[in-house]
């Protein structure tokens, strides 16, 4: 049984349906999967992704986390959305599983991910693939970060992570202001305890190295979502498996403009759905 994990909320939730119609998709009859979905309170899609996922025989978790249940909820945190650090304490979620892919919304998976799911990790607390700025040698922040607090020299993109559930600790802390919060904060806290994964289970469409093993599996669109063409192909697959759940990339578009209609210049301040946060309170329209 392979164990996917994603963590959105309602803004996201779409993006998460078009990803695990690709994962579907793209299994092999064989094999089995189990989709965990880490959600914020009051999220959207339940019933269409869980009709969506139990049409090709896959299991689903479908599991709202309340704030309180978020150890990373301190005021050290409050300017980020507390759903990026959601796959950070899934094993105390899922007290059950001993290891999970974790996907980012914003991907596209074209191949199974069994053999992903099966890689020996070793002694290793995750898997993931380096992040691109590292390897362009662009990232001032990054660098830095390698220069002065990461030792193994690796530092991984959060957007695709093979997780041994089993050893993750309870909390992770670290010494110094995030910039990249989820992605830095597992860099950091597992230093030395992070394995490489080759390249081709973290692309971004239309920079994929020319020194890759084997085809691409999972497409991240991290830079330009998959709903603006800027990549043909990527995104004809992507609108061919949005018009299978009903929409168009218009509509990818629209719900991206509503939801930044809501962002406030002020990092104290964070608005969503019915919910206003200041400084870390929240206050909930009725």
């Amino acid at each position: 049984m392979v164990n996917i994990l994603y963590s959105f909320d309602t803004k996201f939730w779409k993006l998460a349906a078009v990803s695990i119609l690709s994962a579907l998709k793209s299994k092999r009859p064989e094999s089995k999967y189990t989709f965990y979905c880490m959600v914020a309170p009051g999220t959207r899609g339940r019933r269409k992704i869980a009709r969506l996922v139990q049409s090709f025989r896959c299991n689903i978790v479908w599991r709202p986390v309340q704030e309180c249940e978020n150890p990373n909820r301190t005021v050290d945190f409050v300017r980020w959305s507390p759903v990026i650090f959601y796959r950070l304490f899934a094993h105390k979620i899922f007290p059950g599983a001993e290891r999970m892919i974790y996907l980012d919304s914003d991907t596209i998976v074209l191949d199974d991910l069994t053999e992903l799911f099966e890689t020996d990790m070793g002694e290793n607390v995750m898997a993931g693939v380096p992040d691109y700025s590292t390897l362009d040698h662009i990232d001032k922040h990054i660098r830095q970060l390698l220069a002065e607090k990461i030792h193994s020299g690796t530092y991984i993109n959060s957007g695709v992570l093979l997780i041994n559930l089993a050893k993750m600790p309870d909390i992770m802390k670290v010494d110094f202001n995030l910039v990249y919060p989820d992605q830095d904060l597992i860099n950091v806290a597992l230093d030395g305890k992070i394995m490489k994964l080759s390249m081709r289970y973290n692309c971004i469409p239309g920079k994929i190295p020319d020194n890759m093993d084997g085809a691409p599996a999972i497409h991240h669109y991290y830079s330009i979502k998959p709903y603006y063409p800027a990549n043909y192909k990527s995104y004809i697959f992507f609108e061919q498996l949005a018009e299978e759940l009903g929409w168009t990339t218009r509509d990818f578009v629209k719900h991206e403009k509503k939801y930044s209609n809501n962002k406030t210049n002020y990092w104290f301040i964070r608005t969503s759905e019915n919910r206003l946060r200041i400084f870390g309170i929240t206050f909930v329209r009725l």
